[in-house]
């Protein structure tokens, strides 16, 4: 591949519009690629067995993953309340990753998370902010990987909070980590941070 990544992007009305627009976009697919990441604005969640099938069938990547937001930004791309799409391919070693399933409860999370053959060093996971185990369900996956470097986000969607697992799952925390075999680097795209001390406010404006 000439790049690290093959990507498209796209919105349509219909979903096999915007789904054969990005498999365009791909052009052919390299032999390496084994991985693939899918996001699709929410007005498309209930369409997301269907759009998986035909990238799978398209691509011959049996493993994805990804979810539904109420948006998606694709390289400088932003798509906001409209139906669309975004999938990116990977190549990485077959034993430097793995797929995560949807974790629902404590009870699911009882080994240490594993990448392949190796330890988990780095996480990308996305999880369904309708489960109440959520926030002790992610800092209890972090204790379990080597590192505890997990990075990912909410499902947001005025629908069904859809996740791609390999399948279509909801409900959960799901994704994919990586062990130390895969170089990574990360930059923070949206946080805060307190601004000095306390405040109080004395009048309005």
């Amino acid at each position: 591949m000439g790049s690290p990544f093959k990507y498209g992007h796209a919105s349509a009305p219909n979903w096999t519009d915007a789904t054969q627009s990005c498999l365009a976009q791909l052009g052919g697919i390299p032999e390496a690629a084994n991985l693939g990441f899918i996001y699709v604005t929410d007005m498309f969640a209930g369409n997301m067995q269907e759009i998986l099938a035909t990238v799978k069938l398209a691509t011959g990547i049996s493993r994805w993953v990804g979810s539904t937001g109420i948006g998606v930004c694709a390289s400088s791309t932003e798509y906001l309340d409209k139906p669309a799409i975004a999938i990116m391919l990977g190549e990485f070693p077959e034993q430097s990753f793995s797929v995560i399933h949807s974790l629902k409860a404590m009870g699911d999370l009882q080994d240490k998370v594993a990448a392949g053959t190796g330890e988990a060093y780095f996480g990308i996971v996305h999880v369904d902010p309708e489960n109440q185990h959520m926030p002790a369900l992610i800092v209890a996956f972090a204790k379990k990987m080597a590192s505890g470097f997990v990075v990912g986000g909410l499902t947001s969607s005025r629908n069904e909070n859809v996740h791609v697992a390999d399948e279509v799952t909801h409900g959960g925390l799901s994704g994919v980590v990586f062990s130390a075999d895969v170089a990574l680097s990360t930059r923070l795209t949206q946080g805060v941070s307190p601004l000095g001390k306390l405040h109080e406010v004395t009048e309005g404006g």
